[in-house]
């Protein structure tokens, strides 16, 4: 059966984000877990924490996550819907507990900020995209399901053969019956037919989704996140997968200015996926 795992804080972005997930599930026929990954202090100030704070502490947590499974399920009874409270680093936990279930995907949210950035990843939605080998998908706050029709793929058509995640990807596209959209950003041959040297590349993309039968898009723009922007909007996507390479993307996609904006204008959920 496959599985969506949903890590919460139980926060307004952990609300949305399992209402997406239920949807997105559901599309799938696939189950959900919820998780909560906490680490308590030894001390609050001189205080220490005592064994029956840490008690009722846990009491209110499995209680929320009750409350998080009950809410799912009067959304969708037909879901399947399971919850897991466990102690400890929030990378390791959340790596031991995929390992263990081995999911579809994890979902996960991005918080609001305020400024010239629509939004910005916490600390622990960062260390699962750089971490997690599932995929991990990042839903936009506020962001409403729907359906997945059409999925795109950013891909820079370099060493694709060796690079590219295509069984993974096949997967999930072919998971929701939806249409491959594939698109290249020229950022450097912005006067010149640049096609020729990708013939061997589009033939292997050609060839790996032939069962898919994958549009291809080129763009030449200096600005590859107006790029990938105007690729969504003008195709409607549902969602987009991005591959990091060397498993640099949280550092490169959230601190480098240009890369960073594609993110931080994202009006879609963002599937990243590792080499």
């Amino acid at each position: 059966m496959k599985t969506i795992i949903v890590p919460v804080d139980f926060s307004s972005t952990s609300i949305n984000t399992l209402n997406y997930a239920v949807d997105f599930a559901a599309a799938l026929k696939a189950d959900i877990s919820i998780i909560h990954i906490y680490n308590f202090p030894v001390s609050f100030g001189e205080m220490a924490i005592s064994p029956d704070m840490i008690k009722g502490e846990l009491e209110v947590k499995w209680k929320a996550l009750e409350k998080m499974k009950t809410n799912l399920l009067a959304k969708n009874e037909k879901i399947n819907v399971h919850i897991a409270l466990k102690e400890g680093d929030f990378i390791n936990e959340l790596n031991s507990y995929c390992n263990a279930l081995q999911p579809y995907a994890v979902i996960m949210g991005a918080s609001n900020k305020d400024g010239l950035e629509k939004f910005l990843l916490g600390s622990a939605t960062k260390a699962a995209v750089k971490h997690i080998k599932y995929p991990v998908v990042i839903v936009p706050p506020g962001y409403l399901y729907k359906h997945i029709f059409k999925v795109g793929l950013a891909c820079d058509m370099d060493n694709v053969e060796n690079s590219l995640p295509v069984d993974e990807i096949k997967r999930l596209v072919t998971g929701f019956n939806a249409v491959l959209h594939i698109l290249h950003v020229d950022r450097k041959n912005l006067k010149e037919n640049n096609a020729g040297n990708l013939v061997d590349e589009i033939a292997f993309l050609q060839s790996a989704f032939a069962d898919l039968n994958p549009e291809f898009h080129f763009a030449k723009n200096s600005n590859i996140d107006k790029a990938v922007k105007d690729f969504v909007e003008e195709n409607n996507l549902a969602v987009l997968i991005v591959v990091p390479k060397n498993h640099s993307f949280p550092e490169n996609a959230f601190h480098k200015s240009q890369s960073k904006q594609l993110l931080a204008d994202a009006s879609i959920p963002i599937i990243s996926i590792h080499e």
